[in-house]
């Protein structure tokens, strides 16, 4: 058997194990935090500086840099397939809850529920 066949190659041809995927998702994570907090450091520099001073600027920014949280999310669950599962079933939890507390029969008639031990066929 040659070089590169089977056996003790690794396992990881061309380069797509898993610490490829980690970097990427390192990568896209850096990305956007850079981009994100670079617009509120250079703000907040100038306004330090007294080269600038705008409210409605200091707000977007602000937000801006916030938002890099939510991010975060959005990129891991892109990124995670358990992730994505927990964030696809958090979701149905509260879309169920708040379709149930948005329809008034709902809390006029409370639906029979199912033990948890019984079996349905």
């Amino acid at each position: 058997m040659e070089a590169g066949e089977g056996g003790s190659s690794g396992g990881h041809q061309g380069g797509h194990g898993p610490d490829r995927r980690y970097a990427m998702v390192l990568f896209r994570i850096t990305s956007v935090f850079y981009m994100l907090w670079l617009p509120y450091i250079i703000y907040f520099l100038l306004e330090s500086s007294h080269v600038l001073d705008s409210p409605a600027l200091s707000f977007i920014t602000t937000w801006l840099a916030i938002s890099n949280s939510f991010c975060n999310c959005v990129i891991y669950s892109l990124s995670n397939s358990v992730f994505r599962l927990g964030m696809r079933r958090l979701s149905q939890t509260i879309c169920s809850f708040s379709h149930c507390a948005a329809d008034d029969r709902d809390f006029l008639e409370p639906k029979p529920r199912k033990r948890a031990n019984s079996c349905s066929i």
